[in-house]
């Protein structure tokens, strides 16, 4: 029982966020912070760039004393995340939008969900592969300009398999959408062009090689 009680204080003191007047202790806090420092800050390295220093370290170390439930390494940044996110920490539309855009692309990268390679077929019903994601943001994630939407597709290559992400138009966000709603391909065109104001024949002209490009790379499936 001294034994279970030891090994409790010690993890309390080596997880707190506290300054403790201890060598060996300080040790093993910088250990714990240098392991959680590395991981968060590779796994979000946009978010990172635009947080001042000591604030980030301020919420790591915060976390530490929260506790990540996963133990597993490559889950906690999801968990770091979630926990800015839940304890209101982050405020800003764009920080969000930054964490949102990350995770999806760690989460993707650590995925091993198969591709399927197709051919485009307007009156067939597609929906997006787990190897893609559209993410709206009112941040314009290149360009770190916070007073423009954009809509980003973020998708795992068939031949690489590194993560990669791309500005989507307008048009396009809807189309993805529309197929969520089980429309036939040339459906959720014809809806996505009605909601932007846009002429189908046209748009279906221009975007048909990309679309086919989408499903040739198991992006819809």
């Amino acid at each position: 029982m001294t034994t279970l009680k030891t090994q409790k204080d010690f993890f309390l003191q080596v997880t707190s966020k506290e300054f403790i007047s201890n060598d060996a202790v300080e040790i093993y806090q910088d250990l714990i912070y240098l392991r959680f420092d590395d991981v968060i800050k590779s796994s979000f390295p946009i978010f990172y760039s635009l947080i001042p220093e000591d604030l980030l370290e301020e919420y790591i170390r915060n976390f530490i004393t929260y506790g990540a439930n996963t133990a597993y390494v490559w889950k906690i940044p999801f968990e770091f995340a979630e926990f800015l996110i839940r304890t209101k920490k982050i405020k800003t539309k764009q920080h969000k939008d930054l964490l949102e855009f990350e995770s999806i692309q760690v989460k993707m990268y650590v995925s091993n969900s198969k591709f399927k390679s197709g051919k485009l077929n307007w009156n067939k019903r597609y929906r997006l592969s787990t190897n893609a994601t559209v993410l709206k943001t009112k941040f314009d994630i290149a360009n770190k300009n916070n007073n423009k939407k954009q809509y980003i597709l973020i998708y795992k290559d068939i031949n690489d398999f590194e993560v990669y992400y791309i500005e989507i138009t307008k048009v396009v966000y809807f189309f993805f959408k529309y197929l969520r709603n089980n429309h036939t391909s040339k459906k959720s065109l014809q809806l996505a062009c009605r909601a932007t104001s846009l002429n189908f024949k046209d748009v279906k002209d221009i975007i048909t090689t990309t679309i086919n490009n989408f499903t040739k790379n198991g992006l819809i499936v």
